[in-house]
């Protein structure tokens, strides 16, 4: 039987027949300060042999590029919305290259520093006989021990925005108060420093500006993250509705109702679900119970007690004899 897993390749990976997933909300926020941004790219999934499962190159061609917006996570750990570090901004799919924009300060350090020099994807897979197919990509995140030994970040790079106030040196100011003290070449001689004032406010203007359109897209980034979180928790859910029909354990009519059930499911109520549906027993397969002739046990015994008395009389020598 084919099987849905939830594959982080940095552990272990457990068989089971449904996926347990988490959305992400977090947002990320820019101060007045300015943000450090670090761009990466890395390998984000090579063709092999990872935690026992194969992974074919032309699968991984074909599906890399729902890996493009998700989140980027610090070894696949993920309890509150601080936990996103950033996102994938885009993927290269002839190469498999992901780049990622990170945002977390610390995050930054760690790759810089080499702690943190790999990445590893949170990917849910269709297996057979141990080879893959990908349904999706929940996440990718840094990683220092990954299971595809290849997926290593090949290239990085920082920009710093920063903001700053213009602020006047004692230089500027003694040389103000210099001009102030004269007369007739006052105008003159203060032309270069309302040149340098208005430079600054200039600068200062354009980073303003800059900072404006970097929050922009970051707004663009969280709704377009949204909207491949919602797909692919569709997908999700309609990849547990088709396992639970294919093996028996749900009725094919009601196939749109139970979708429709787990889309409204969080992540709490989704694992009480599955529990639950671990205990369901076999159903008639594309057709209604309505439609199936019923007999009910204490029938059944009636008319298995009347075919044996007959029986009995016949080899008897008797005959029924009807009024």
């Amino acid at each position: 039987m084919t099987q849905s897993t939830e594959v982080p390749p940095s552990e272990e990976l457990e068989e089971v027949h449904s996926v347990e997933m988490s959305l992400s909300d977090g947002i990320i926020s820019l101060d007045e300060q300015g943000t450090r941004v670090l761009t990466i790219k890395a390998k984000a999934l090579d063709e092999g042999v990872w935690n026992g499962l194969y992974f074919k190159p032309e699968d991984i061609k074909e599906k890399l590029e729902m890996l493009s917006g998700r989140r980027v996570l610090v070894g696949h750990t993920y309890e509150k919305p601080d936990d996103v570090m950033g996102w994938v901004e885009e993927v290269d799919s002839e190469g498999a290259i992901a780049t990622l924009r990170i945002f977390d300060a610390n995050s930054i350090d760690a790759v810089q520093s080499g702690e943190l020099n790999a990445v590893s994807v949170g990917v849910l897979v269709q297996q057979t006989n141990g080879v893959v197919s990908i349904q999706g990509f929940n996440e990718i995140s840094l990683t220092g021990n990954p299971a595809c030994s290849t997926c290593v970040i090949e290239s990085y790079s920082e920009q710093t925005l920063e903001l700053e106030e213009p602020k006047m040196t004692e230089e500027t100011v003694e040389t103000t108060e210099e001009l102030c003290a004269c007369d007739d070449e006052l105008p003159l001689e203060a032309t270069p420093v309302v040149q340098e004032s208005s430079t600054l406010t200039l600068e200062n203007e354009t980073l303003k500006a800059e900072l404006s359109i970097l929050k922009e897209n970051v707004e663009v980034l969280r709704q377009h993250k949204e909207a491949l979180e919602l797909e692919r928790k569709t997908n999700e859910r309609q990849v547990i509705v088709s396992s639970l029909v294919s093996d028996g354990l749900f009725k094919p009519a009601n196939t749109e109702d139970l979708h429709s059930l787990l889309m409204s499911l969080d992540d709490r109520q989704m694992k009480l679900f599955e529990n639950a549906a671990a205990g369901l027993g076999p159903v008639v397969v594309e057709q209604d119970l309505a439609e199936v002739e019923y007999t009910p046990p204490v029938a059944t015994a009636a008319a298995d007690l009347e075919k044996d008395m007959a029986e009995f009389r016949a080899a008897l020598g008797m005959t029924n004899i009807e009024a």
